[in-house]
């Protein structure tokens, strides 16, 4: 018969607690001699590499960083051999996870490996809670809740100040990554400066609770940014607030947009062009085009303000007006200025109109690129058009809002935005 060589595995226990010693133990047994057999072993995740055992006569044994263990011989005669190691199970392994542990033997004239398997599973005795607590006792944020084999006797921090929004604490155990606090409360708010616990509660199974705590201090200057954005009958369509780090308790003095025109096309469209709105002190928002409950607006002239509350509480507030082109739905024509050229050939006078069967009244309004009105005007009811005269204006571009309302009925139709070039 030809050599035959098995391979078993066993564990010194099979249900385990965090941070345990547990021992392997690999036993081979060959029937007839092999030659250049070796064993092959992996570590899975949670288990950590402490200690190998005596390796039976003429083989050799190795561990390789981080996980990976063999043995070799170049010839093992019939009988019975063992090998064991030591491993630790990790300090933060949730409860009822399964560490399964593999092993496998080839040798000499073997095509494929021979495996042995083994489990352990962790034991449940303790619901371990993270949570963060202002000096009052409140909770701010619970941060994380797992059932785990061991309560928590101890930890360590990462840092014990939150200087920044992007700074953030790291709660260790055992070396092992446990919890992140980002200085936010449930809500996902920046916490205000102050004194805070971060709390480690371990309650077993009749109630009884472990606690341990540690000290964070919160130390931020903050700036508060709100954004309204108003439509021209003065109504607020848009919220925006946000949060940024204000070391130098900065001034807010002017305001650059990308853009003066928000596009949305025509009908609805459900990608509107963006505007990216740069503070003097750096920081930036963006409005998409919608509205607080995510509707594209309607075209027409807009303003948006900004209320800057800087790190020690003085506001500041600047505004910028934004027109919005487009939102033509159940327009069939396109409104065209013409000329959209006025210079001194055509006295600086134009003609906003629309091509369009059912008779339309357009009224017009016209902005200079900062968004401010410099003129406007009502066309002939149902006549399709209205006219502009340009003759007072600077050299430059302006947008024309023109709106739309049925002749007969009055009902508004929408509006359109024309553009017009002014040379001296």
């Amino acid at each position: 018969m030809p050599p035959d060589g098995e391979i078993a595995k066993s564990v010194s226990s099979a249900l385990v607690e965090t941070g345990q010693l547990v021992t392997y133990t690999i036993t081979v047994k060959v029937t007839g001699t092999v030659f250049n057999a070796k064993i092959q072993d992996v570590l899975p995740e949670h288990l950590t590499y402490v200690s190998m055992g005596s390796v039976p006569a003429g083989g050799t044994g190795t561990f390789t960083a981080p996980s990976s263990l063999s043995w070799s011989w170049p010839t093992l005669l019939p009988g019975t051999y063992t090998v064991t190691y030591v491993a630790q199970v990790d300090n933060t392994v949730q409860e009822g996870a399964v560490l399964t542990n593999n092993a496998k033997l080839l040798y000499e004239g073997l095509s494929n490996w021979k495996t042995a398997s083994v489990d352990v599973r962790l034991k449940t005795q303790y619901t371990v809670k993270v949570g963060v607590y202002n000096e009052v006792g409140e909770l701010v944020k619970e941060i994380w809740v797992k059932q785990m084999s061991t309560k928590v006797m101890g930890f360590d921090l990462t840092s014990t100040v939150i200087g920044s929004l992007n700074a953030s604490v790291t709660l260790m155990v055992g070396g092992v990554p446990l919890a992140v606090w980002d200085g936010t409360n449930q809500s996902g708010d920046p916490t205000g400066n102050g004194s805070y616990y971060v709390k480690v509660d371990s309650v077993d199974a009749y109630g009884v609770v472990t606690s341990v705590s540690q000290m964070v201090s919160v130390s931020r200057a903050l700036a508060k940014i709100q954004v309204e954005v108003f439509n021209e009958a003065g109504e607020v369509v848009r919220h925006i607030t946000e949060v940024v780090d204000d070391a130098s308790d900065a001034q807010l003095t002017s305001m650059d947009l990308s853009t003066n025109v928000v596009s949305l096309g025509a009908g609805d469209p459900s990608e509107p062009s963006q505007v990216v709105a740069t503070l003097s002190t750096g920081a930036t928002f963006v409005w998409d085009g919608r509205g607080d409950g995510g509707a594209v607006v309607v075209g027409g002239h807009y303003e948006i303000e900004v209320h800057w509350t800087n790190g020690k509480g003085a506001e500041d507030v600047i505004s910028r007006g934004i027109l919005v082109e487009g939102g033509t739905a159940g327009i069939r024509g396109k409104v065209l200025a013409e000329p959209n050229v006025l210079d001194a050939s055509g006295n600086y006078q134009t003609v906003f109109k629309i091509n369009q069967v059912t008779g339309m009244t357009l009224s017009v309004r016209v902005y200079d690129v900062a968004g401010e009105l410099v003129g406007r005007n009502v066309g002939p009811p149902g006549g399709n058009l209205v006219t502009y005269d340009g003759s007072g204006r600077a050299s430059g571009m302006y947008i024309g809002v023109v709106e739309l309302r049925d002749a007969v009925t009055g009902n508004f139709e929408g509006r359109q935005l024309s553009k017009l070039i002014i040379k001296r």
